[in-house]
């Protein structure tokens, strides 16, 4: 039987967690159950204190009486615009073809102020994405720029920090053994200069065994594919695989470098999304948060050929029925 993973979206989210709240409940990889039921099983409820370990001990219970199987990840996921935290429950085995990259080995480290400047940030992004709840970041740079002031000022000295130790995050990115090291660095290298070295980086890294750095570096790849010269230069059919990860943050980040990439409409890209995660897209455009079914809704309308303006209206209204219906009349 799989072990559980308690995935959460950087180390220092437990602290976040101290005063957290449960918000939407959601699942993927179901294959047959049914998340209505699975919900309706379940003594959480939105709005309940996220008491850690409590909450997920609870879950994993009820779920078991439920389905006579356990989850097999759990991500409590940052955060909705009241500041509740969305648990995301998945019952997926990795694929027997995931192999992630060997970890490495080098005892390299990052100068300690890198290091506080990627807790800075983590620390204020529940804030930070409070405040922005609807408001998309800006990636014109090849960088991102929250709207939130405070979390902006923290990446503008990340910016200004990546560039003047360049080649050290590239270093630690790809060769230390240390986990938080590249954690850290996985965040800074999507701030340096954007070039092919950067990219190839960073597609190293979102292959990395920890969930994290795959996470940072797939984000970072997705905002530099919102500018379409930085997004032919970045391979789609990685990211297709992610749309099946049994992690949560594989997903979601796969998704958002998808939905960038998707935007020319390649019909191979599309052709291969279709063979290969057309039935994970389904489940997941039917996410109850609408921020985070967005994506799914794109991919699957323009599988189908959906008007990018209709497209668009449907997505940010989470309304998948029309996309999943359009597809299912494909031959």
């Amino acid at each position: 039987m799989p072990i559980a993973v308690l995935t959460l979206l950087a180390p220092v989210a437990f602290a976040q967690l101290e005063n957290a709240h449960v918000g939407l409940i959601d699942f993927y990889a179901l294959n047959g159950l049914d998340p209505n039921q699975l919900r309706a099983a379940l003594s959480v409820r939105p709005g309940d204190k996220l008491l850690w370990p409590a909450v997920p001990n609870t879950i994993k219970e009820e779920l078991i009486k439920a389905t006579g199987r356990p989850y097999t990840h759990f991500s409590p996921v940052c955060c909705d615009k009241t500041g509740r935290w969305m648990l995301y429950i998945g019952f997926g085995a990795p694929p027997a073809s995931e192999v992630p990259r060997p970890k490495p080995s080098a005892s390299l480290t990052l100068p300690p102020e890198l290091t506080a400047l990627y807790d800075e940030f983590m620390a204020a992004l529940p804030a930070s994405l409070k405040f922005a709840s609807g408001q998309p970041e800006d990636y014109s740079k090849g960088y991102s720029l929250a709207s939130y002031p405070p979390m902006r000022a923290i990446q503008m000295r990340m910016r200004e920090d990546a560039l003047a130790n360049e080649a050290l995050l590239l270093r630690v990115l790809l060769e230390s053994a240390d986990d938080k090291q590249r954690i850290a660095a996985s965040q800074l290298t999507g701030y340096t200069r954007q070039s092919p070295r950067q990219i190839e980086a960073l597609m190293e890294a979102s292959r990395d065994a920890n969930a994290t750095v795959r996470n940072n570096a797939t984000r970072a790849l997705g905002v530099l594919a919102a500018t379409p010269e930085f997004a032919r230069q970045i391979p789609a059919a990685p990211f297709i695989e992610m749309l099946n990860s049994p992690v949560w943050s594989d997903r979601n980040k796969g998704l958002m470098l998808l939905t960038f990439h998707t935007r020319s409409r390649d019909p191979q890209v599309l052709a291969a999304i279709r063979a290969k995660a057309l039935p994970a897209l389904v489940e997941m455009a039917q996410w109850q948060f609408a921020g985070h079914a967005a994506g799914p809704i794109r991919l699957l309308g323009r599988i189908a050929g959906i008007d990018e303006i209709e497209l668009n209206n449907l997505a940010d209204k989470g309304d998948a029925g029309p996309v999943i219906s359009a597809v299912g009349k494909l031959k």
